[in-house]
């Protein structure tokens, strides 16, 4: 088990936008970590950067496939989760989990959830069948590209699509089986 301490940055007050975190992070975003050694401390910014260096620490489950085939499957996944699913979905998220979140007088737009809902469907249909018969994103086992997926998921249900995952009944299966882990329900209930 890796030792930390979580720092909460409260993005609704802009605390990612504060001199103290521009210097861990100088995109003014999150997340980040921060690495301890016996010599320094070191910053470490982008999400798919901190879950390589995380899974290096791994014990037990491997999180990255050690052939090139399987490892390659993974960095796809990754790759359209990043830059085909969330910028679909992040509309809808900003409208109704952060700026209503922020301020519930907030009228969120109808037309951007609505777009966002539809721009998601023919990309939850590729990430369905790019599944084939596997029982993970990226093959037969757990890897980084479900645990690249899953917040993205958690926001799905959020924002009132768990719809379009249940007509995709790998992703529903794969959804079941992933959020009921343990280190997901911990991961959750250390989220604000």
């Amino acid at each position: 088990d890796l030792k930390f301490e979580l720092e909460v940055v409260d993005i609704f007050k802009g605390e990612q936008k504060s001199e103290a975190h521009l210097a861990r992070h100088p995109f003014g975003k999150v997340p980040f970590i921060e690495i301890t050694n016996k010599r320094r401390t070191r910053p470490l910014f982008e999400s798919v950067a901190i879950l390589q260096y995380l899974a290096s620490f791994e014990s037990g489950e491997k999180l990255v496939p050690d052939d090139g085939w399987n490892k390659a499957v993974m960095e796809k996944m990754i790759a359209v989760i990043n830059n085909s699913l969330w910028p679909a979905l992040s509309p809808a998220v900003y409208e109704i989990c952060v700026f209503k979140g922020k301020d519930p007088s907030y009228k969120v737009d109808q037309q951007k959830v609505k777009a966002s809902r539809e721009a998601l469907i023919p990309i939850l249909a590729i990430v369905e069948a790019e599944m084939r018969n596997s029982a993970f994103l990226a093959g037969r086992f757990f890897t980084l590209a479900d645990v690249t997926a899953m917040p993205y998921f958690e926001y799905l249900n959020a924002c009132g699509f768990g719809d379009l995952l249940t007509a995709c009944p790998k992703l529903t299966k794969w959804w079941s089986e992933v959020s009921a882990r343990p280190a997901w329900k911990s991961a959750l209930s250390h989220s604000s």
